[in-house]
C-alpha cells in the first residue's frame, strides 16, 4: 500500500481527537484505520489530553508533548485516534488488556500501533492475544521498549512475546535511544530492523520527528 508522509508541526493545539478511550471506544472519524498511541509512565497522562511533560521535545529540554507526531500525523491522515497511558492502567499487562478488549470490539479496522518505553512492551503483550488477525495490523513503532512486564506480580522477560510478532508477518520498526542496543538485544529471534538514533534522552525519542519519519516511511514504503 502506498501512503502520504505528512511530517507533523512541532505544536499541536486543541487535541479533541486525543483521549483516554472507554470500553469500547467510539470512533470520532469515518474512517477504517485506528492509529493506537501507547504512551510509558510518568507523563502525567499527557498521552491522552495533550498537556506537556518535561522532555518530551526533540531536544530532550523544556515542555512537550509525548508522541506528539504519531498524532499529528493521525489527525493530518484523516484516521482514528486512540491514546492510552501506562499510568492509568498501573501495569503493562493490565493496559494490554484493555488494548485488547478495545481492538477486538473493532475488528472491522485496521491498526498502525505506536508504543514508546512501557507502551512498547504493552503492545507487544496485546498483539499476541488480541482475536485480529496478523493482516488487520498495518504497522507497529516500537520505541525503545524494555522487553519486560510485571505478570501476576512478578516482573519477567517477555522476550517471547516479541519474538512471536516476528513470526506474524506485520511490518515492525524498533528505535532505540541507546547506541548499543542493549534492551533490543535479548530479541534474538527477531527479524525487524534495530535502529539505534542519536538523540538526546529516552523522552526524546518519543517526539523525534526523524525517527518518526523514517518509521513511517519504513512500514508503508512500497
Amino acid at each position: 500500500m502506498t501512503l502520504s508522509i505528512l511530517l507533523p508541526t512541532r505544536n499541536c493545539t486543541g487535541y479533541s481527537w486525543c483521549y483516554i478511550p472507554t470500553n469500547p471506544p467510539t470512533s470520532t472519524i469515518t474512517t477504517t484505520t485506528t492509529v493506537v498511541a501507547v504512551c510509558g509512565i510518568d507523563t502525567g497522562y499527557a498521552c491522552a489530553n495533550g498537556s506537556e511533560v518535561e522532555g518530551y521535545t526533540e531536544t530532550g529540554k523544556g515542555l512537550g508533548v509525548p508522541l506528539a507526531p504519531y498524532k499529528n500525523w493521525a489527525k493530518a491522515q484523516g484516521y482514528d485516534f486512540w491514546a492510552y497511558d501506562t499510568d492509568t492502567y498501573g501495569t503493562k499487562a493490565s493496559l494490554s488488556n484493555q488494548l485488547v478488549k478495545d481492538m477486538n470490539a473493532h475488528p472491522e479496522y485496521n491498526y498502525i500501533l505506536v508504543g514508546h518505553s512501557a507502551g512498547a512492551d504493552a503492545i507487544a503483550l496485546a498483539v499476541n492475544n488480541t482475536d485480529l488477525t496478523a493482516k488487520k495490523i498495518l504497522g507497529i513503532v516500537f520505541l525503545d521498549p524494555s522487553v519486560t512486564a510485571r505478570i501476576k506480580g512478578k516482573d519477567q522477560p517477555i522476550t517471547n512475546d516479541f519474538n512471536d510478532i516476528a513470526s506474524m508477518g506485520i511490518k515492525v520498526y524498533i528505535a532505540d535511544s541507546d547506541k548499543d542496543n542493549i534492551d533490543l538485544g535479548i530479541i534474538p529471534g527477531f527479524t525487524a530492523p534495530f535502529v539505534p538514533f542519536d538523540v538526546p534522552s529516552h523522552t526524546a525519542l518519543a517526539d523525534s520527528t526523524d525517527v518518526f519519519s523514517k518509521a513511517i516511511e519504513y512500514l508503508f514504503e512500497n
